[in-house]
């Protein structure tokens, strides 16, 4: 449903998602170990739409950008995750979102 009019057609061509199964089948990995990879396996592995690769290529997809999800902490993420894979280095940054409202 989602290729019928080609708007999904990065998702449906993603070898990440694509043809796969959703749990391991032999010598082929499900989807769900895909997920659970980090992120440079998954580039590694040609992943378009999972990893911090789906801001990449698969950003206008519905829901990818949604303010719903993709929240302060989610762009943090997504900067950390996208900074450690151009220099490859490895460190941790904890992000805690807070609601607290200033008042006048």
């Amino acid at each position: 449903m989602v290729n019928i009019t080609g708007f999904g057609k990065i998702m449906a061509d993603d070898p990440c998602w694509d043809n796969r199964p959703q749990e391991t089948e032999g010598n082929l990995e499900g989807w769900e170990a895909m997920l659970k990879k980090d992120d440079a396996e998954k580039r590694a592995a040609g992943c378009l739409c999972m990893g911090s690769a789906i801001f990449e290529k698969c950003a206008k997809f519905p829901g990818v950008l949604s303010t719903e999800f993709y929240d302060d902490p989610a762009k943090a993420a997504r900067l950390i995750a996208t900074f450690r894979t151009q220099h490859r280095i490895s460190f941790r940054i904890d992000v805690v979102a807070t609601h607290d409202h200033l008042e006048d």
